[in-house]
């Protein structure tokens, strides 16, 4: 990247003159103090919002929002969050782009189709305020999803159940189980009602599970081929992606079947040929 001159003398200037006007107006109009966290980017302008985490440590996880401000507008980057909060930022921003994929479960990416968004004060709080339902939604939905397996031992207050799964959201969204650590038992607490779960194999197909020994098989297979890896769940996901590999060789190998299979019915297609794959 190239800098105009004086580009370093000025930035060093910002930073012993203390923040710029640009940070501290941005922070004073937007969001909590009390709550939130705030990070602003000298070199780019932009301010980032991490909502409700206050004093905490931010991870890859943690849900924000990134504004900027433009000849006294202020304009809309982009966001971080769950996936539960996207119908509220939505209707905050109806010409809000679509939700985009993220790599953790349960989440999202919002960016603008075209720059950025330009917006008064208030929209740009809602939106703020819109990642945080997003974290209540996902804590009410973990909560109502435990409360419905009926009473355990002992009772619970229910405003405290969603305060501690907040909690667990916020520090633990992937918590992600090796294989030796891995029990059916630990697949039916993300699968209740499922019947069978289908396990990814390191090509286009999977292995049905409805019990210990499936799973026990399955295992062996995959630690045989890449060792002690992680196994991941998103009970929101399609059937075929409820079950997740994070592993950098099993998605490799996966990566290099669907390709070849995919070149094979290429060949097939060209000579005029049907498979049972088509």
């Amino acid at each position: 990247m190239k800098y105009k001159p004086g580009h370093f003398i000025k930035l060093l200037k910002e930073q012993k003159e203390g923040p710029s006007y640009d940070e501290v107006w941005l922070k004073d109009k937007l969001g909590d103090p009390t709550k939130d966290k705030y990070e602003f980017d000298i070199n780019r302008g932009r301010m980032t919002i991490y909502p409700d985490l206050g004093d905490y440590g931010k991870d890859r996880s943690s849900q924000f929002i990134i504004f900027k401000l433009k000849e006294g507008v202020i304009h809309f980057v982009h966001a971080f969050g769950y996936e539960r909060g996207y119908d509220m930022l939505k209707k905050a921003v109806p010409e809000l782009g679509p939700m985009g994929d993220s790599s953790y479960a349960g989440m999202m990416n919002v960016n603008t189709d075209y720059g950025t968004i330009p917006m008064d004060i208030d929209t740009a709080n809602k939106m703020i305020d819109a990642l945080r339902s997003g974290l209540d939604a996902e804590a009410g939905a973990q909560s109502d999803f435990y409360g419905s397996r009926g009473p355990t031992s002992g009772t619970i207050d229910e405003q405290k159940l969603r305060k501690f799964i907040k909690k667990v959201i916020k520090e633990n969204l992937e918590q992600g189980y090796t294989l030796d650590e891995l029990t059916f038992d630990i697949v039916k607490q993300f699968f209740p009602e499922e019947k069978e779960i289908a396990f990814p194999y390191p090509n286009d197909s999977s292995r049905l599970v409805s019990n210990e020994r499936d799973l026990e098989d399955w295992k062996s297979e995959t630690k045989n081929r890449f060792g002690n890896i992680k196994v991941f769940f998103n009970p929101k996901a399609v059937w075929y992606d409820q079950v997740q590999i994070k592993d950098k060789k099993f998605n490799k190998d996966k990566e290099i079947s669907m390709q070849a299979k995919a070149a094979f019915l290429d060949r097939e297609r060209k000579a005029g040929r049907t498979t049972g794959f088509d």
